[in-house]
């Protein structure tokens, strides 16, 4: 899963969602709509986001309403393993929560195996989606202008794959302590 965000309040700096992107586990898409954003929009965040705003108005007819939206991710996720990065943020915007026995973020799972981000006071941020993507599965370019949030949840996905049966393994050993 993938979301896209645009910026609501003075100076965009609150996030409201505007795309939710959901693959299954060969890459097929199995949702993908833009929300309509009940809030006035200050800053689309286009060049990142790829959002323009007939994609969010509230009568485009490629946009779904907040709850509705809600409604269909809560639906899909029930009983699912979640894969996604940063994938709390994801769920954050859509005021979910998912068991974390059944979530797989590969922000933290690849940080925690030593491709940490850039260092902030002291600390390592989890890496970027497009530093893994670069590093661990060879994609030059990726991520170079707009995001595209199926393009993004592929590439977790991918991520996750890469290393799925170690991953796997040390779930299953942490829960054996």
């Amino acid at each position: 899963m993938d979301c896209e965000m645009v910026g609501v309040g003075p100076g965009g700096k609150e996030s409201a969602l505007a795309r939710v992107s959901i693959v299954d586990a060969r890459g097929g898409v199995v949702l993908d709509t833009h929300v309509v954003v009940a809030e006035p929009v200050t800053d689309y965040r286009t060049w990142v986001s790829g959002i323009l705003p007939h994609h969010v108005a509230p009568r485009s007819p490629t946009a779904n309403t907040y709850a509705a939206t809600q409604g269909c991710v809560a639906a899909l996720l029930k009983g699912r393993v979640l894969v996604g990065h940063a994938v709390q943020n994801d769920l954050r915007s859509l005021m979910l929560d998912h068991p974390r026995r059944a979530t797989r973020d590969t922000s933290n799972w690849y940080k925690k195996h030593g491709h940490g981000g850039r260092k902030v006071v002291g600390r390592r941020l989890p890496p970027a989606l497009r530093k893994l993507a670069t590093t661990v599965l060879g994609m030059e370019g990726f991520q170079k202008g707009e995001h595209d949030s199926v393009g993004d949840a592929r590439v977790a996905l991918a991520l996750y794959k890469k290393n799925s049966k170690r991953w796997e393994t040390e779930i299953r050993e942490k829960r054996r302590c």
